[in-house]
């Protein structure tokens, strides 16, 4: 039998930096358990607890049509990173990068090639695109390589955002590549209830039982910063983007009933299409 490859594509702010602090931090009991979490270095050489170099490669390629001056081209990687599951023993591997789930058709391909030696199976989470969009705004303020400066409105009304928002296009690049049957969504719902983001995505990816006795399974990280935080960083960012203005207390505030429905009813079908969250 062919190993069983699991890609965790994401999404942003669905619980990923959960999933892969468990699966970093339980990297050799994992391995004991035959599931082998491959090891991502950095350009400095340092550990990574998801697949950033892999995902850096690929986007350098995407963007700039030459290899990433640190990693080399991305098809090496793919190769070194099959031929490191062949030759492990392991009877599953697991690839995580939230940013795998972008909104370029580039990840996809690019990981294409692994489904014909590997059994792959594609995992990604869908939260309420109103809730996922405001959530994303306050990580790209806070990101030290975004340093987002837009008033959330702003943000939310850009290209980009809606090319982001286009959860049919984006999964459907993946079904494209893995097939339809290999791409299973989940519902990402804090607070509802349900089984913790590094849980459901052991259940999801069939990990064998022992691993759900594995420390670190519960955890939640990368919790919303205060408002204040929040705000402070936001007109750092616009000071150093050249804005002549400070941006006003209410560049951060939630979206109002009136726009969250307006929001809601041109991002919410491709949500409902995929999960039965929003039932």
């Amino acid at each position: 039998m062919r190993p069983r490859l699991v890609i965790h594509i994401g999404m942003h702010k669905t619980g990923s930096s959960s999933i892969q602090h468990y699966l970093s931090r339980n990297r050799r009991l994992l391995r004991l358990l035959g599931v082998l979490y491959p090891d991502s270095i950095g350009a400095d050489g340092r550990r990574q607890p998801k697949h950033a170099a892999l995902f850096d490669a690929i986007s350098h390629e995407a963007d700039h049509g030459r290899p990433h001056p640190a990693y080399g081209p991305s098809a090496a990687l793919v190769e070194t990173l099959a031929r490191r599951i062949e030759t492990s023993g392991a009877r599953v591997a697991v690839l995580s990068a939230e940013g795998f789930s972008g909104p370029k058709p580039d990840f996809a391909r690019a990981l294409a090639p692994l489904a014909a030696r590997f059994d792959a199976r594609v995992v990604v989470f869908l939260r309420r695109p109103d809730l996922w969009a405001e959530s994303f705004h306050r990580q790209m303020v806070m990101s030290r390589q975004v340093r987002e400066a837009r008033p959330l409105r702003t943000f939310l009304a850009s290209p980009e955002m809606q090319a982001h928002l286009d959860w049919p296009r984006i999964i459907g690049w993946w079904r494209e590549a893995f097939g339809a049957g290999a791409v299973r969504i989940l519902a990402f719902a804090p607070g509802a209830g349900g089984p913790a983001p590094a849980r459901a995505f052991a259940a999801a990816a069939s990990l064998p039982r022992p691993c759900l006795l594995l420390p670190h399974l519960g955890a939640h990280r990368n919790k919303a910063p205060d408002e204040a935080r929040l705000l402070a960083a936001l007109r750092k960012n616009a000071s150093a983007a050249g804005a002549r203005e400070a941006a006003p207390d209410s560049a951060l505030l939630p979206l109002s009933e009136e726009e969250r429905s307006a929001f809601l009813a041109i991002h919410a079908p491709g949500w409902k299409l995929f999960t039965n969250a929003g039932k």
